[in-house]
């Protein structure tokens, strides 16, 4: 079978359901879904994470130049989660209870600066102080409440700095803004690789529409198993099966 690509698979939905006319941001008719147990204890963090993923990656969406981070939204990703556990089928017992899909970590909290060149005033930074001596960061940083994890400095004697929050941010948001400061060669945040197939789960939004797609690992090539879902209206369709090359 040919192998399907993610991005391909990303802007296909895109297109799609771009034809259904302005954007909305609340999924219509979820407040009849009652959010099970068993889904809130296990897939509140992915929720979270999906849905910081998809506001950070619309550049249209109303919370996308936000840092912190709007609970109901996470609330909405929840409830359409559970609409497609609802469902009840072998397939879906066997996503969410017997290998138990869940979204890669999208990190959230920890993210590096690096500076163009070396500055008395970010002195305090060797110190694990989180102050640099630029307000247009020190603002973020305060607001965010970061600490310094790491300090170091490349070969050219300018300094990289790694920070973490102490609760979850929009980070995207954070670095869009902090490469506009004068000072700042880069900033970004914090990523894991794998070097092995992992099973994951991607989320893509328009209107009142999500499609969701479960992928399973099949072996060490990155081949995976994908299951596709469309939730509206509190009611959740299974869309089909696919197989190929899964891009993390």
């Amino acid at each position: 079978m040919k192998a399907i690509r993610l991005r391909g698979f990303a802007l296909l939905l895109v297109i799609l359901v771009s034809s259904f006319g302005c954007n909305h941001y609340d999924l219509m008719g979820n407040e009849e879904i009652t959010i099970s147990e068993f889904i809130r204890t296990n897939y509140t963090d992915d929720a979270r994470m999906l849905y910081v993923e998809h506001v950070s990656q619309d550049s249209i969406h109303p919370e996308h130049n936000r840092l912190e981070i709007d609970d109901k939204g996470i609330q909405e990703v929840l409830k359409a989660i559970e609409a497609v556990h609802t469902l009840d089928t072998d397939r879906t017992r066997f996503i969410f209870h017997e290998f138990a899909v869940s979204k890669l970590p999208y990190e959230m909290r920890q993210f590096r600066i690096g500076f163009d060149r070396y500055y008395e005033s970010v002195e305090p930074l060797r110190n694990g102080i989180p102050k640099t001596g630029f307000p247009e960061i020190d603002d973020l940083l305060n607001l965010s409440g970061v600490q310094v994890d790491h300090y170091r400095e490349d070969f050219m004697e300018r300094p990289v700095v790694l920070f973490s929050s102490d609760r979850d941010l929009n980070l995207e948001a954070m670095i869009r803004r902090l490469e506009m400061v004068p000072g700042v060669r880069y900033a970004s945040r914090s990523q894991s690789f794998y070097n092995s197939p992992q099973p994951d789960i991607r989320m893509v939004r328009k209107n009142d529409v999500t499609y969701f797609r479960f992928a399973i690992p099949r072996s060490a090539s990155f081949r995976a198993t994908m299951h596709d879902y469309r939730v509206e209206n509190a009611t959740a369709r299974y869309l089909g099966e696919t197989e190929g090359i899964f891009r993390y």
